[in-house]
């Protein structure tokens, strides 16, 4: 349902409010739109997700504070982080077949499957293959 929902016409003044960090990240190789899916899938919990990004906490909250400043949206209230789920959910489609390379974008590798990691259930960033101390 939610996949169906991601590409529906409704969310695309949602998908505007995310569109400035898309930019930042596409013109910076910036990380805040992952930022925000990993702070949203540890329920808005800023210290577990720095664990998570492997970032100092007060690293983590200044990027908690440049989306802000970028999507005018602030944080700690209900409403916006819920629109900025949205926005989230209707990017998620462009977002997953396009990875930051230098000078532009490509489709992401394809994985062998006999190669993948495997994941612990209670970790909440197990959609994020790129966490991880063997990635930093």
């Amino acid at each position: 349902m939610l996949r169906r929902l991601a590409s529906s016409p409704e969310l695309v003044p949602f998908r505007e409010l995310v569109r400035p960090l898309t930019e930042h990240d596409r013109k910076r190789r910036g990380d805040l739109l992952r930022t925000l899916r990993m702070y949203f899938a540890c329920g808005a919990n800023a210290s577990e997700t720095a664990d998570r990004l492997w970032l100092h906490r007060n690293s983590l909250l200044y990027r908690l504070q440049r989306i802000s400043d970028l999507t005018g949206m602030d944080l700690r209230d209900p409403e916006a982080r819920l629109a900025l789920q949205l926005g989230l959910l209707a990017t998620e489609g462009e977002e997953s077949l396009q990875q930051p390379v230098r000078g532009g974008y490509r489709k992401p590798p394809l994985q062998d499957p006999r190669k993948a990691e495997k994941r612990d259930p209670r970790d909440c960033s197990a959609g994020d293959h790129r966490s991880g101390p063997e990635n930093a």
